[in-house]
């Protein structure tokens, strides 16, 4: 049998790898965000998105623990490229580039939840699906006005 690449999740544990990979990813541009924004709602959002995430690694990481699933510890290439990008933009297009990525981020993630929810059975993973959603879906919303509010500003 061949052995899995290191950076190949296991069978069965492919929704917990790109979930924990989700979230070291929001932390870390969460935390560029916080250090380079120009609009102080931009630098607020980024310190929810921080506080947020971090709120949800413990869980992850139960739920992984349960299943024997070892999760990433750091950012996957693209994710890392998504992060070079954001600390190479300019001053003055980093607010938009951040909330541009971050609504794609958490749309992406809400997808795979709402995928995930309908076909697992699951229980602890689905209830941390539900509980999981609203806050994404907040992230992406609050994101969204933020740039509308820029762009109309403009």
């Amino acid at each position: 049998m061949a052995a899995v690449p290191k950076d190949q999740p296991p069978i069965g544990g492919v929704f917990f790898h790109q979930i924990a990979l989700f979230n070291i990813a929001e932390i870390k541009a969460g935390e560029l965000a916080e250090d380079r924004a120009n609009g102080a709602k931009v630098a607020i959002l980024a310190s929810m998105v921080i506080a947020d995430h971090e709120a949800l690694a413990p869980d992850i990481l139960r739920l992984a623990n349960k299943k024997h699933i070892n999760l990433p510890t750091q950012l996957d290439a693209r994710n890392r490229s998504v992060v070079k990008r954001l600390e190479a933009s300019k001053p003055n297009d980093f607010d938009g580039i951040y909330l541009r990525q971050l609504i794609s981020d958490q749309k992406a993630a809400i997808g795979l939840m709402e995928v995930e929810a309908r076909s697992t059975k699951n229980i602890d993973k689905k209830e941390f699906i539900v509980a999981t959603l609203p806050i994404l879906r907040k992230h992406a919303d609050d994101a969204a006005e933020i740039l509308k509010e820029s762009t109309d500003q403009h």
